[in-house]
């Protein structure tokens, strides 16, 4: 079913656009139409103002977590490096590299590399220390 809703200006011309439309669409509601129906009232009532409907809260269904608390420091495991992704890398890389090209280049080439594209991912939390140590020694804002 499909439900359409129709503005007009009076109900003569409500009366008029419905008759056009094929009684066989509106399942009878012409039938009950009488020309007493079709008078203009005199003043039209004014439209109710609509209610808004409060929003249902959502069921519960797990207890809410603990405030935040500070987080305990855990030393990294020896020989085990801290996942970094190679966003995070090349963030600081532009970064450095908006400030000073060279130094960012001088980087790459000390890690054996033209590029920091060029990287192992293995080697990417090593190269994002170096990036941020440089970083910090030309005092760049991050």
């Amino acid at each position: 079913m499909i439900q359409v809703t129709l503005t007009f200006h009076s109900l003569s011309a409500a009366l008029h656009a419905l008759r056009e439309i094929p009684e066989s669409t509106l399942n009878g509601a012409l039938t009950d139409i009488t020309p007493a129906d079709e008078e203009e009232p005199a003043v039209a009532p004014a439209p109710k103002p609509l209610k808004k409907a409060k929003p249902s809260p959502a069921p519960a269904l797990v207890a809410a977590p603990a405030p935040p608390t500070a987080a305990p420091t855990v030393d990294p495991l020896p020989g085990v490096a801290p996942a970094v992704s190679y966003t995070e890398l090349q963030k600081a890389v532009l970064l450095l590299a908006s400030k000073n090209r060279d130094a960012a280049l001088g980087l790459a080439t000390t890690m054996g590399v033209k590029t920091f594209k060029e990287l192992d991912a293995a080697r990417w939390p090593e190269a994002l220390a170096a990036v941020n140590t440089k970083i910090a020694e030309l005092g760049v804002m991050q």
